[in-house]
């Protein structure tokens, strides 16, 4: 039998990916990738099991606003899920 592994990405803005982190909740996310204009990898995010449920959407939410805060680079945030 063979067996499939399925990877579920989606890209957004600051503000949508806010709301998407909101909704499905930090810890159903394998990975949250900080992307620039090129959809290069800027930062990663995968802390989000070390938090309990409703302190990892805010950390996760924090991490983001302050990646977007310093580098002008940033463009686009990837929400990873495996």
């Amino acid at each position: 039998m063979k067996q499939y592994i399925f990877k579920l990405q989606w890209y957004f803005n600051l503000w949508d990916a806010e709301q998407a982190i909101k909704l499905l909740g930090a810890r159903n996310l394998t990975a949250i990738y900080i992307k620039d204009i090129d959809l290069n990898t800027l930062y990663t995010y995968t802390d989000m099991i070390s938090y309990p449920t409703g302190k990892s959407e805010r950390e996760a939410i924090k991490f983001i606003k302050d990646k977007f805060k310093k580098d002008q680079k940033t463009f686009q945030v990837e929400l990873y899920k495996k």
